[in-house]
């Protein structure tokens, strides 16, 4: 699953957000995504992928458990008030049962996780702009397309420094960048064909174990 992030956090106890943490709590299995340090500026997790390993669910899923979002905020004194909740009690469209031959068509993204680790490598000296791609045997891109992919020479050429994407003028490939947050790009429609929002609301009182939130 993919946990994007964040957004609009009203004050809680009269204080901003300082380091947010949201839990996610499906049937028996949770997982701790934050915190975010700097919310204010940037509002996304750096690692969005939400994974668990098994889920025990039963079988007709409304009588399945809600899958629960619990937000809290790190504070003073190593304080981490659950400040908002969230229920989500019909969650079928987020399961995807596979069936036979789709399981044993499952990837193996060994391959494509070390290209990535060679990406980042790369991005670290972005001084040096990036030609090409090796396409080797057992490569993730040449599995996945005969395209090379040249980010760097394609950022630089979008920022006028030609000088650094030599011949990207001709490769036909275009880049756009936006001053902005993309979900205020009306061409992306705030992400809502693959991504929904949801809502915190203030937990109840039988539900703050912390005597002083009470």
């Amino acid at each position: 699953a993919l946990f994007w992030g964040v957004r609009n956090l009203a004050k809680y106890q009269l204080l901003s957000f300082r380091r947010p943490i949201v839990k996610i709590i499906v049937g028996d299995e949770d997982s701790v995504k934050g915190s975010l340090p700097g919310v204010n500026k940037n509002p996304n997790l750096d690692e969005p992928f939400i994974t668990f390993e098994s889920v025990r669910l039963p079988t007709l899923f409304h009588l399945a458990p809600p899958l629960v979002l619990n937000l809290f905020d790190r504070r003073a004194f190593k304080r981490s008030p659950l400040v908002g909740s969230c229920s989500i009690t019909d969650f079928k469209r987020y399961i995807h049962v596979m069936s036979k031959s789709e399981a044993r068509a499952v990837h193996d993204y060994s391959s494509f996780d070390s290209f990535i680790d060679q990406q980042d490598d790369l991005q670290d000296v972005p001084e040096d702009p990036i030609f090409s791609i090796h396409e080797g045997d057992g490569d993730w891109v040449s599995q996945t397309s005969d395209v090379k992919i040249d980010w760097w020479s394609k950022y630089y050429y979008s920022q006028g420094l030609t000088e650094k994407a030599p011949n990207h003028d001709t490769s036909g490939y275009e880049l756009c960048t936006y001053d902005c947050d993309l979900e205020a790009v009306s061409n992306f429609k705030g992400f809502e064909d693959f991504l929904d929002t949801f809502k915190f609301t203030k937990p109840s009182m039988d539900n703050l174990d912390d005597a002083e939130d009470k």
